[in-house]
């Protein structure tokens, strides 16, 4: 069964990632020019990040829910490995140790951590689902996600890349 697209969220992401390249060439144009004689250099870069982005919407898209649900375990635990070496043998950049180098190519692992966190609540939300049914259920299981969850945040806080701790809804108190 083929899986049907959502046009008005594949036209919101396409619209925010438009504006997104606006801003970018608003405020590195000149800079830009200035460093690398062209005032598109920071663009390019970006519209190819983000051509990698949809091809990556796409393949995620290709992939049955059901298996998404099964890799969710294998991808925490390959996120937090990625995490941890990041603590071990990252790149420490203005105090903080965000990026894995890997030869030329740099990798920061907390922007998977991300996916993989909302790919991980996904599943436990969906295992649960029959307990989910009244909003005082609800809430408390969405702000308790495991240990796992919290395992992520914390190594990520550790490496102070607190770009991703502070994407994640802390509970109150």
């Amino acid at each position: 069964m083929a899986r049907r697209t959502d046009f008005a969220l594949l036209g919101l992401t396409l619209l925010l990632m438009a504006l997104g390249l606006a801003m970018l060439y608003s405020t590195s144009a000149v800079l830009a020019q200035m460093r690398y004689h062209d005032s598109l250099y920071f663009l390019k870069r970006q519209l190819l990040w983000g051509g990698f982005g949809l091809l990556g919407l796409w393949g995620m898209r290709c992939i049955p829910y059901s298996a998404q649900r099964r890799l969710a375990r294998p991808a925490l635990v390959c996120t937090l490995m990625a995490l941890t070496l990041v603590l071990l043998l990252g790149k420490e950049v203005s105090g903080a140790r965000r990026w894995l180098m890997i030869g030329s190519l740099s990798i920061q692992p907390s922007e998977f951590a991300k996916y993989t966190l909302l790919l991980y609540v996904a599943r436990r939300l969906a295992m649960n689902q029959e307990r989910l049914t009244w909003c005082a259920v609800a809430l408390p299981r969405l702000y308790c996600p495991g240990w796992p969850a919290w395992a992520l945040l914390g190594v990520d806080a550790c490496a102070l890349s607190y770009g991703t701790t502070h994407d994640v809804p802390q509970p109150l108190g």
